[in-house]
């Protein structure tokens, strides 16, 4: 009996042991759900700004900056999206870091007070926009108003709503390469504003 005893821990014992080891084997997707919303809420930023002489806002605004580390998150909700492999999830990853390899990205949304003064566009005259690194302010390379988010934009950006205006603004990268205690400055008569990341 102490032998048959003995034979079946033995055997319990490998059995868990495999178990363990499939498990750790399967992709996280598989087994982990990946928390997308963690990375997002540590590179986005959001604030009311109220000038105006009633109860009303002046403006209402969000912003994600684009670092390493959201974009890395980025590709694993996409990947999750339509099941990419790995080669496809690194092609991906790889295009995603090339956007920010000379230059910062930010996707912006914008709410004002009155929706013609949203127009955050390089045309337009009444709002600056600034960009501030290691104390050297830059302006913006580009200012691409997305007039209909895309589904995956609006997976990707869930404060995304009807009555904001979008845009993804890209601002020339610092010669060093440090973006680290990042500023991002909206001005105008309407309002102004600064975000900061450290």
């Amino acid at each position: 009996m102490p032998k048959l005893i003995n034979i079946g821990i033995f055997l319990h014992t490998r059995i868990t042991i495999l178990l363990l080891l499939f498990c750790f084997l399967l992709p996280s997707s598989s087994w982990a759900k990946f928390n997308y919303k963690k990375p997002l809420k540590k590179w986005t930023r959001q604030n009311e700004v109220y000038q105006r002489e009633d109860f009303y806002a002046s403006m209402l605004w969000t912003a994600t900056f684009h670092s390493k580390e959201f974009l890395h998150a980025k590709v694993e909700k996409i990947s999750g999206f339509y099941d990419y492999n790995d080669s496809q999830k690194q092609n991906l990853m790889n295009e995603e870091l090339s956007k920010i390899e000379d230059e910062m990205v930010f996707f912006v949304s914008v709410y004002t007070y009155n929706y013609r003064d949203a127009n955050l566009t390089l045309d337009s005259n009444a709002w600056e926009i600034l960009a501030t690194v290691q104390g050297q302010a830059v302006k913006p390379k580009t200012v691409k108003r997305i007039k209909k988010p895309s589904p995956t934009q609006l997976s990707l950006y869930p404060y995304i709503n009807l009555w904001s205006n979008h845009y993804m603004i890209t601002f020339p990268k610092p010669i060093s390469g440090d973006v680290r205690n990042i500023e991002l400055s909206l001005k105008s008569p309407f309002a102004k504003d600064t975000f900061v990341w450290k």
